[in-house]
């Protein structure tokens, strides 16, 4: 079909004529139905293949910016990472440390000045208590030795009866010593010595402990010497 009666066709169909109904025409319209349509399909890709050339434009155009933000990232993690391998090893440092001293301890430490021993005690006051205590130890002996001499009515000497009966003494008998008294002086002495001695040792163990240490007593005596 001539394509100036397919004109023909056209402005009389837009005219509301019926355009005749013969088989060219008919595939001419559907093909070019097809065409338009392959067209705009075609037009549609292109656009949205421009949109997504765009975004990739986009994309690339933001990469130097995506890259500086992951250096800036990696970076700031590095210096997250090191700060924390820096706080665990001090936290393993410190931990070694606790358990040395706790088991080695003063081992860590240097001492510079030994420390003194304390040349008086701060409380109780020992020394009046002992000596409240001598003074009641002597009136108390005092009092007993008093009790038993006025309780006594035994005579020792000759003028002790001459006083007493008024009559004079003729003859005194001495005092026999035998073995078994001799042994039993011996004994009282030796056991006069040994309380002694126990009381002289008993006295420095109450010094020691209760007034003042006996090496502080040294030293200030030796000190008191030296001046």
């Amino acid at each position: 079909m001539p394509a100036r009666d397919l004109a023909e066709n056209e402005k009389a169909s837009k005219k509301g004529q019926r355009p005749p109904d013969n088989p060219p025409y008919t595939n001419l319209a559907a093909r070019l139905a097809s065409i338009q349509a392959e067209i705009t399909s075609t037009q549609r890709k292109i656009e949205s293949l421009n949109q997504t050339a765009d975004e990739y434009k986009q994309r690339i155009a933001a990469t130097p910016r995506v890259e500086e933000t992951y250096n800036t990232l990696m970076a700031d993690r590095n210096n997250t990472q090191a700060k924390s391998n820096d706080l665990m090893q001090k936290i393993m440092e410190a931990q070694v440390a606790h358990g040395l001293e706790k088991d080695q301890k003063g081992e860590r430490f240097t001492l510079i000045d030994p420390a003194r021993l304390p040349e008086k005690p701060y409380k109780p006051q020992r020394f009046a208590i002992m000596l409240i205590g001598v003074v009641l130890g002597i009136g108390a002996g005092i009092g007993f030795a008093a009790v038993r001499e006025f309780s006594d009515d035994a005579v020792r000497h000759a003028n002790q009866l001459e006083r007493a009966t008024n009559f004079p003494v003729l003859a005194s008998i001495p005092s026999i010593l035998t073995v078994k008294d001799i042994r039993r002086k011996r004994l009282k002495a030796i056991a006069l010595v040994g309380g002694t001695l126990c009381v002289f040792v008993a006295g420095l163990a109450i010094f020691h402990f209760m007034v003042m240490d006996l090496n502080i007593f040294w030293v200030k005596l030796m000190r008191r010497l030296a001046i």
